[in-house]
């Protein structure tokens, strides 16, 4: 659709995770946390159409348009309990073949 027309208009929107909110944004410098968002912008009339709940998942531009906000958490995925559980099944194998090991050099 036409660019002033956000009746019909769709696209992609950047957003960066700034503590618990997702903020529109159009560089990578703010956040290590992104989200890219394609869908319908919305006209400021449709937006204000739109129940208070609804709202919420819109972030409304001062150009006269919202753009719907990513519906994932704002935190980078955590990896961490994997390497624990990595960390943990390298220990006991370990453990177990110095066991083997020692009980053969033994016999």
């Amino acid at each position: 659709g036409d660019w002033h027309d956000y009746s019909t208009y769709y696209g992609f929107a950047v957003f960066y995770a700034d503590g618990d909110k997702w903020k529109p944004t159009n560089t990578y410098d703010e956040s290590t946390t992104f989200a890219i968002v394609f869908d319908k912008y919305l006209s400021a009339e449709e937006y204000n159409a739109l129940s208070d709940a609804d709202k919420a998942k819109y972030a409304y531009s001062e150009w006269g348009y919202a753009q719907k906000l990513p519906t994932v958490g704002t935190t980078a995925y955590d990896n961490t309990m994997m390497l624990i559980i990595i960390a943990i099944i390298v220990i006991v194998v370990i453990a177990v073949a110095v066991f083997f090991f020692m009980k053969k050099k033994n016999a």
